[in-house]
């Protein structure tokens, strides 16, 4: 009777922990705002550097709705991932929106003619940012001391 009931217990968590192993690690959830009527309402969804021409799966297409899209993202992994509007894309020049799915949201705006905004809440993507601004801090003060130099 004991036997049975730790058995029964044992594969229950068994299968509980393969249930678990099987999902995804990273859940990334995407809002999104077109900012022009220009385009149409298809947005596209998908790894950084698809190629469209080549895999254009149906799966990767979103409709946006009085502007506004919405997706999500599950993956094992944080990846960098892109929005592109296809209309754009058939005038042969477009912007794309770039961001780390991982964990957390990310809000994109994407316009007709200039660089989509992004921001997350994403702890890499933030840290993504601070390194970015600490860079160009630093670069700007480089500049500032040799240009103090020079002109004494």
């Amino acid at each position: 009777m004991v036997a049975s009931t730790l058995r029964r217990t044992i594969i229950t968590i068994l299968l509980a922990l393969v249930a678990v192993a099987g999902q995804a690690q990273v859940k990334c959830h995407v809002e999104g705002k077109i900012m022009t009527d220009k385009y149409g309402d298809d947005v596209v969804v998908c790894k950084d550097g698809t190629d469209l021409r080549v895999n254009d799966d149906p799966s990767l297409h979103y409709k946006a709705v009085n502007g506004r899209f919405e997706c999500d993202i599950e993956t094992d992994n944080i990846e960098m991932y892109e929005v592109k509007l296809p209309r754009q894309m058939d005038e042969g020049s477009w912007f794309t929106a770039r961001f780390l799915a991982e964990n957390g949201t990310v809000w994109i705006e994407m316009y007709e003619d200039r660089v989509p905004k992004v921001r997350s809440t994403g702890e890499e993507d933030l840290l993504l940012h601070r390194c970015r601004g600490t860079g160009t801090a630093y670069q700007e003060s480089a500049i500032h001391r040799v240009k103090q130099r020079t002109a004494k």
